[in-house]
């Protein structure tokens, strides 16, 4: 099975998992479904892929609430992109390692030496003697702060700074020689930067409410998933998630010093498994779907449940739920007749979300100490680390869901066609079309020509332009051109230079070939080859090259064929 295969396979285990949860959150007046299982529309794909990145971003948004944002902050943020400065979020951390103290000590040796005494034979006593050991310990002081910073372009002034989240911890290093564990100042540890412009980019200036959509009427949109937009948004996913995990990797290395072996901190409760993934490509079942009002009356009614509904969503996303971050019901809600799940339940999801990553943080400052002192491994790192493994996450996700979009278009596609069309199929297509739309007289023909000296004279072989498909599967076959044809009486004969002073005329009947090949995106082209095959007892001269004038050849190589050379 192909890797791609095996990861829409994980996708789909994940995501059954995560469609459980989605039934318990909404409750039973909803029906969720996988997309591939209910009718919909293209336009629907459209929408999907617009909910599942505006999500992402919601998503995001509460994530940095999490790590020590505040709603000022944000809007600030978003102030310095609508003015056209790029925003990046900073990780910085310095180390600094210290000599302490040395220590020498006695210690005793678990190992006993016992001597026996006997007197004709017979044991009469024994003697126990003891081992002890100097030892000696080197005591060292390690230092580490870091600093998570907003930073508006380069963060040359302190004005287009914003520290997020500052800490800085020490701990006591023990070691047997002299050499220090650590270098005596690493600064920086670890710096990392990421972009986050283009998140800061879809959210409102007041609400912080994010309205990401896809321009479907410009040219480059080809599908939900192949468009400008939505690659803006893969970059900008995958350069955060990039970023996670440099700074995660950090982070778990700082939390795995832990001086005192009699505290063994668990290491397994800083997974983020457990914190629901709100990025959920689902639809409701066409049960469920509402029809289109009949008159004017529906269409009130219609609208005044759509208002209460976002009422209700506003104060279940704003009160005490822990997500700053929601969908605008007014402006994302699908249109009654569409499959998508509405913008009130999307954000029940991020609500459930939000509960979540509370309840996460709750289980890690009972686990680890707390981070008002000075030691190194609290509460705090494992906070946000698990946060930060949480966002990876949602990045992950996102991608996957987009990309099983495209997919489930393509599995559409073959099963509405019925097989699935390569470059050869459309050029066998093409063939048959020209050979309804061009006159017998001036149809495209295979390049495949005989060469002979005269039409009296048998031939001495052949020459012909032939595709492979790519990959090298198939039979060669000659390519189909247009061919334009003169005799050799009505052109004049060409010159071919053997050298500076010496140059060869000839004559004959000329072609002029245009050819049209296909290829599709993401796949190579045809391999084309020029073949000249020779028969037993016959010889021909091939000379590739330019054509420099009407009545010279530049020639760039040549070759001798015969005797069924090919």
């Amino acid at each position: 099975m192909a890797s791609s295969e095996m990861a829409m396979v994980r996708f789909h285990s994940k995501l059954e998992r995560a469609l459980d949860k989605v039934r318990v959150i909404l409750g039973q007046t909803k029906s969720p479904c996988w997309p591939a299982d209910t009718h919909h529309q293209y336009q629907d794909k459209f929408l999907l892929a617009e909910c599942l990145t505006n999500v992402a971003a919601a998503s995001q948004v509460n994530c940095l609430v999490e790590l020590g944002f505040a709603e000022e902050q944000l809007k600030q943020l978003c102030k310095w992109v609508a003015e056209g400065s790029a925003v990046s979020l900073r990780f910085r951390a310095e180390e600094r390692c210290k000599f302490n103290r040395k220590v020498e000590r006695e210690e005793e040796d678990p190992s006993k030496v016992v001597q026996e005494v006997s007197v004709a034979g017979a044991v009469r006593g024994a003697m126990t003697s003891k081992v002890f050991r100097k030892v000696t310990e080197y005591f060292w002081d390690v230092d580490i702060s870091y600093e998570l910073v907003a930073i508006r372009g380069v963060g040359d002034h302190a004005s287009h700074r914003i520290t997020v989240t500052k800490r800085s911890g020490k701990a006591e290093l023990k070691t047997s020689t002299d050499a220090p564990p650590r270098p005596e100042a690493r600064i920086p540890a670890a710096s990392h930067h990421c972009n986050v412009s283009w998140l800061l980019g879809q959210l409102g200036p007041e609400s912080l409410t994010p309205h990401f959509k896809v321009k479907r009427e410009d040219p480059k949109c080809h599908t939900p998933r192949r468009n400008q937009e939505v690659e803006a948004a893969c970059r900008h996913f995958a350069e955060f998630r990039t970023w996670v995990s440099l700074v995660t990797d950090y982070l778990g290395a700082m939390l795995r010093i832990q001086p005192d072996p009699s505290k063994k901190l668990d290491m397994n409760a800083l997974s983020s498994q457990g914190i629901f993934v709100p990025v959920v490509p689902l639809f409701q079942e066409e049960e469920e779907q509402g029809e289109k009002p009949a008159d004017g009356g529906s269409a009130a009614a219609a609208a005044a449940e759509q208002a209460a509904t976002s009422s209700a969503s506003d104060v279940e996303c704003g009160a005490g739920s822990g997500v700053l971050s929601c969908l605008a019901v007014a402006q994302n809600q699908p249109m009654p007749a569409s499959v998508c799940l509405g913008s009130s339940d999307i954000n029940l999801l991020l609500v459930e979300e939000a509960r979540s990553l509370h309840q996460k943080r709750t289980e890690l400052a009972a686990a680890f100490p707390d981070g008002s002192g000075d030691a190194m491994a609290t509460a705090e790192e494992a906070i946000l680390l698990s946060t930060l493994q949480h966002c990876a996450e949602v990045c992950g996700q996102w991608a996957e869901a987009v990309d099983y979009i495209e997919g489930m278009l393509r599995k559409q596609l073959i099963a509405a066609i019925g097989k699935e069309v390569k470059p050869c199929d459309f050029a066998e297509y093409m063939q048959f079309h020209n050979r309804k739309l061009f006159a017998e007289t001036y149809a495209p023909a295979p390049f495949c020509f005989t060469v002979r000296r005269s039409e009296l004279h048998s031939p001495e072989g052949t020459l012909s332009i032939e595709e492979t498909a790519s990959g090298g599967a198939g039979v060669a076959t000659p390519i189909t051109t247009i061919v334009a044809h003169s005799d050799s009486a009505s052109a004049a004969p060409m010159q071919l230079p053997l050298s500076a002073s010496t140059s060869l005329s000839f004559a004959g009947d000329r072609h002029l070939h245009a050819v049209l090949l296909h290829s599709f995106s993401g796949q190579q082209p045809a391999q084309l080859s020029l073949v000249a095959r020779a028969r037993q007892f016959s010889s021909m001269l091939v000379v590739v090259g330019k054509i420099a004038s009407a009545t010279s050849f530049d020639p760039t190589y040549a070759a001798i064929v015969q005797n069924k050379d090919e």
